[in-house]
């Protein structure tokens, strides 16, 4: 491979590096309040004596970790949009 091609493929590979990175703290706390509803959801579900609210609270939760996952994919889109890979960068 010349040295272009490898100086090519290493800036495609920052750049992949920088998105991926955008707004990695969003998803994963969408992740964290997700997986928080389900257990909930799961508590409310299995248990006799748990409060009447776990099971919507933990649709609520589960439905408020998707909204940032579809945030998060938003986000990046327009930034891919409005900052697309330039190789002279």
């Amino acid at each position: 491979m010349s040295g272009q091609v490898v100086a090519l493929t290493e800036q495609r590979l920052s750049y992949l590096q920088e998105v991926r990175g955008l707004n990695n703290g969003k998803r994963t706390l969408g992740f964290a309040v997700s997986l928080l509803g389900a257990m909930l959801l799961i508590w409310g579900r299995m248990r006799v004596d748990s409060p009447p609210m776990a099971i919507p609270s933990g649709l609520v939760l589960i439905a408020t970790g998707w909204a940032l996952f579809i945030y998060v994919i938003v986000m990046r889109t327009r930034y891919v949009r409005t900052n697309p890979f330039d190789p002279k960068r």
